[in-house]
């Protein structure tokens, strides 16, 4: 029997907040520290990975950058929450003991709730349309931190996904373009502040209540460096236009990490996606406001249903 997802959700985080004290010089701008709060690996360990996206299969490097996050070629980065991490180890081993021993074994499938992040889930709190520094971001709706929607549809999800035949495993994951965002290939290079903007904010968020609560899955994606793009060296061009929405890069990579996740490829031995029941929340839904249709064509092409974020949170 594999742990109820309800016996995680203990206690809350503790969330730091930033001292204040009286100034009696004029201050100066700082510069942002781009630390993780997890302590980074110092060496990054490179793994080759592939990734089959529309029947054609790309090669990157996985580097480790913190034990929440690997960043993927030039092309992207995956970030894991330690509650998901968690009860991705509980199935694996549940998984593993249940095959040794010569037991017929659940079949596992997972129930999605996904989000876009910039101005669905967050937006700035300096008001400006990109944030100026990693900690420039508050949740867009009360629904989400006060009201614990996203906690509220986890629960919901693991009590009515009780099965017999079926082990069913909520979780939440983001998908967000970060077109701006520089990532280098040679990891010997520093990386750009971009990214190091960017690894920091994604960890902060990640930390916060309610995602903290929560097992979350966040990819984003990057861009190449100039010297990169000269050079032809990172991620294959193809695969950097298929990771960035609405392609369905970023979805083909959820599902080979979801199979990773426990030790057994997607689509072997049950372990599936329940898309009737799993869904997609995004903000650019082509409407005359909107700045494009990405999200909503990135549901259409992965077989999500689609939601505006005033029709899920409001």
């Amino acid at each position: 029997m594999t742990k109820d997802i309800t016996k995680l959700l203990k206690g809350k985080p503790t969330i730091s907040k930033a001292k204040t004290s009286k100034v009696t010089k004029p201050s100066t701008k700082k510069k942002l520290t781009a630390t993780i709060k997890e302590t980074p690996i110092t060496q990054n360990t490179s793994t080759k990975k592939k990734v089959t996206i529309n029947d054609k299969t790309f090669e990157y490097e996985e580097k480790m950058h913190s034990s929440t996050c690997r960043i993927l070629g030039t092309h992207g980065v995956r970030f894991q929450s330690k509650l998901y991490s968690e009860l991705m180890k509980t199935h694996k081993e549940n998984f593993l003991n249940n095959n040794n021993n010569g037991h017929d074994t659940k079949k596992l499938r997972f129930q999605i709730a996904s989000f876009d992040l910039d101005d669905t889930l967050i937006q700035t709190k300096s008001g400006f349309k990109f944030g100026k520094s990693a900690d420039d971001w508050k949740f867009k709706y009360p629904e989400i931190q006060e009201k614990g929607k996203l906690t509220e549809w986890i629960m919901k999800a693991n009590e009515d996904c009780k099965d017999d035949e079926t082990t069913t495993i909520p979780i939440m994951v983001i998908f967000t373009n970060q077109g701006g965002v520089t990532n280098n290939h040679d990891s010997n290079e520093p990386k750009s502040k971009s990214l190091l903007k960017l690894l920091t904010k994604l960890q902060l968020i990640l930390d916060s209540s309610p995602l903290a609560e929560v097992p979350t899955l966040i990819y984003a994606s990057t861009k190449k460096s100039k010297k990169d793009l000269q050079n032809g060296v990172g991620s294959d061009d193809q695969l950097h236009s298929s990771f960035r929405k609405p392609g369905i890069g970023m979805f083909e990579q959820l599902k080979m990490d979801l199979g990773d996740g426990v030790g057994v490829g997607v689509g072997i031995d049950g372990v599936l996606i329940d898309m009737e029941k799993s869904f997609y929340v995004g903000d650019a839904a082509g409407r005359k406001s909107d700045f494009s249709d990405s999200d909503k064509k990135f549901a259409e092409n992965v077989g999500l249903k689609f939601y505006t974020p005033e029709e899920f949170f409001v």
